[in-house]
């Protein structure tokens, strides 16, 4: 799926701020009267990009899954193992979509629940790599021999669904970001065996 959008000047700079706003205080808080005065930029000229705030939404949505996307192309391209790619493939799913474990994606669910509907379809339409990748490291033996590839196929999408819902990831006295990773480690540390099994945790946290 190709999400790759060309912005005008204005739409670009609305998505910008939408961003940085909803890092800073959620979703929630968003409003245009608010973005007009501080962009500068009259509401009429606003609305003639985005017909309502919901669209605002729905393109930034747009535009993390073109992030999604273009990482996904970059990790099929590199000469490594299938569950080497594998890893890297989780791994930058996290870092593109960790800056938004807030109440951002709380309020997305709650307040747009087309959109959200929306995002978690496409992210199951993402597993359908991620179970040829888990095929073909099968194959080169980096997967726990125990495993039934066809019930993982069921479960570990709906399992990695869930991960992403707000009321999983929200914890008082941990990071969202680590919530996510310690899930990670619990499932990968199962599905894969060997050299895998021992490098995934360096392979998680490489670079960071």
């Amino acid at each position: 799926m190709d999400t790759t959008i060309v912005f005008s000047d204005t739409r670009l700079r609305v998505l910008q701020y939408f961003e940085a706003h909803i890092l800073r205080t959620g979703l929630g808080t968003f409003t245009v009267d608010q973005m007009s005065r501080e962009l500068k930029i009259s509401k009429r000229t606003i609305y003639q990009e985005f017909p309502n705030k919901a669209a605002i939404v729905s393109a930034f949505v747009d535009t993390v899954k073109g992030r999604l996307d273009r990482h996904f192309l970059e990790i099929n391209g590199l000469n490594l193992r299938p569950a080497q790619r594998l890893i890297l493939t989780f791994k930058g799913v996290l870092n593109i979509l960790s800056p938004f474990l807030n109440q951002t994606i709380s309020d997305l669910k709650q307040l747009y629940p087309d959109i959200w509907e929306g995002l978690v379809q496409f992210r199951m339409e993402k597993f359908t790599h991620l179970f040829n990748l888990l095929q073909q490291a099968q194959g080169d033996g980096d997967l726990n021999p125990n495993l039934n590839l066809d019930r993982l196929a069921y479960l570990l999408p709906r399992v990695m669904d869930e991960l992403f819902q707000p009321e999983v990831v929200f914890h008082p006295d941990h990071a969202s970001r680590d919530m996510v990773k310690e899930v990670f480690l619990i499932l990968f540390q199962g599905i894969f065996a060997g050299e895998m099994r021992d490098s995934f945790l360096q392979l998680l946290n490489e670079n960071e």
